[in-house]
């Protein structure tokens, strides 16, 4: 039996899931098992199983978006699936240059509709497991007049996903701190209290639409608790780690040599570990290399491998490697000599990352998908109003998160909002601070002094 330490790790959830450590800088992703080989026309036709498109698209947009944010050598969560989630009614919306920039950061070029509808029905089938939960919000302020083509696209949308807890809703106080603690109530409450607080300050009163979407996943080890890991070190520093055992390892050459360990989780999920074959030995080459670290050209190589394989109900079948990893397969004799027949003890550490991204930010200041935030923005195609030059145009885009692994599982969240609204309208105040010596005065409207208050010292002691 061969052990396997992993001092910079990746793990890969479904929908990017992202960390990099201080230290190592590593990312971390996690992905569930959602692999078809039947080919579907469209995503209308059975949510139960994704084809080969919808998948490119979202590993595409994991890379785009979980490299985007490693910008920071500190540690930190994404979910990219969160995040399209959020955007998805908000992308209907959009047209004519702002909805060709979308189409192509999310390489659905003519097709945004369907692609809306295709993550619709991958988030139905992530619900339909025992370990993730989605819930999608999307309020509209009561004076908007959104077109009535723009409301059937939103029905369709959440037809597509009927088991997941979802709303569109016309409200007037979308700028109040009661609708703020509506909001955060129903993240605490979604999330099992790893968000307990999404909103820090009321939305803008200019704000017309605001879109919310929760993901919660909870999920235990296949086999059972794992073991601890005693004196695991994490590039050198002492920290708690885990083991799970009899692992599956691949190692394919992505640019350079990379091992993938598959953890198997019960609710059909997987987290996937993933690092550098050898050690690097340079913190500022490990960082490049994660960062440029794509998954849709690993997944590609991985799912187009064909091996020979059996499992408990088929004798011979030809598998891709990825589904060897992702299913219960034992390899053959035969199999071939880039995919490791021998199993690992995997150690690593465990895992409590609490982040805050602001997203848009990082579209805007990428250039990834900036046109829906500026002055130009043309979101026509949610009311014939609202074309380039009207002033509308998303505000905010942030999202929080949180990741936790330990040795009875995996338990993680990501709640996500957008809000829209008319640019002329949104310019951020500046702020003046009364922080050093001042005078205060009480006057009557005539202009009559009533007192008078000299403050140079701490005045609340």
């Amino acid at each position: 039996m061969l052990t396997f330490h992993f001092r910079v790790i990746c793990i890969l959830f479904f929908a990017a899931i992202s960390f990099h450590s201080q230290k190592a800088l590593s990312i971390i992703k996690v992905m569930t098992q959602a692999l078809t080989s039947e080919e579907q026309k469209t995503p209308h036709q059975q949510a139960e199983k994704i084809n080969d498109k919808w998948l490119k698209h979202l590993w595409s947009v994991s890379d785009k978006l979980s490299s985007a944010h490693m910008e920071r050598t500190t540690n930190n969560v994404i979910s990219s699936f969160g995040i399209t989630g959020c955007l998805s009614p908000l992308l209907l919306g959009m047209g004519n240059d702002t909805k060709k920039q979308a189409e192509e950061f999310f390489q659905c070029e003519g097709k945004i509709e369907e692609f809306c509808y295709g993550m619709a029905s991958q988030a139905e089938i992530f619900q339909k497991t025992d370990a993730i939960g989605q819930t999608t919000l999307l309020y509209l302020n009561d004076c908007f007049n959104a077109s009535p083509e723009y409301m059937k696209k939103l029905n369709c949308l959440v037809n597509y996903m009927p088991s997941c807890p979802s709303l569109i809703e016309s409200r007037e106080d979308l700028s109040t701190q009661e609708f703020m603690k509506k909001i955060n109530e129903l993240v605490n409450e979604k999330t099992e209290g790893n968000i307990p607080e999404l909103l820090s300050e009321p939305f803008s009163p200019f704000a017309k639409i605001i879109a919310v979407n929760i993901i919660f996943l909870k999920a235990k080890w296949a086999d059972g608790p794992l073991k601890e890991s005693y004196n695991f070190t994490f590039e050198g520093n002492s920290c708690p780690g885990i083991i799970y055992e009899d692992v599956r390892v691949a190692t394919i050459n992505n640019d350079i040599e990379w091992s993938i360990a598959s953890l198997p989780m019960a609710g059909d999920c997987f987290v996937l570990l993933v690092m550098p074959h050898k050690d690097l030995g340079n913190k500022t080459e490990t960082f490049k290399a994660l960062k440029d670290f794509s998954l849709e050209k690993t997944m590609e190589s991985l799912h187009r491998s064909q091996i020979t394989c059996h499992t408990d109900h088929q004798d011979d079948d030809s598998l891709s490697e990825l589904e060897c990893m992702l299913g219960n397969v034992y390899f053959r004799k035969d199999t071939p000599k880039y995919v490791h027949r021998n199993k690992y003890d995997v150690h690593f550490p465990k895992l409590k990352i609490a982040s805050e991204n602001s997203v848009g930010e990082i579209l805007v200041k990428t250039k990834q998908l900036d046109k829906p935030f500026g002055k130009d923005a043309d979101f026509s195609e949610l009311s014939p109003t609202l074309t380039q030059g009207s002033g509308f145009s998303l505000f905010q885009l942030t999202q929080k998160a949180t990741f936790l692994v330990n040795e009875d599982g995996v338990e993680a969240a990501a709640a996500t909002y957008a809000s829209a609204g008319y640019f002329c309208c949104r310019k951020e105040p500046e702020k003046l601070f009364y922080n050093r010596p001042f005078k205060l005065y009480v006057v009557h409207k005539n202009a009559a002094p009533l007192f008078e208050v000299i403050i140079m010292e701490n005045p609340t002691p």
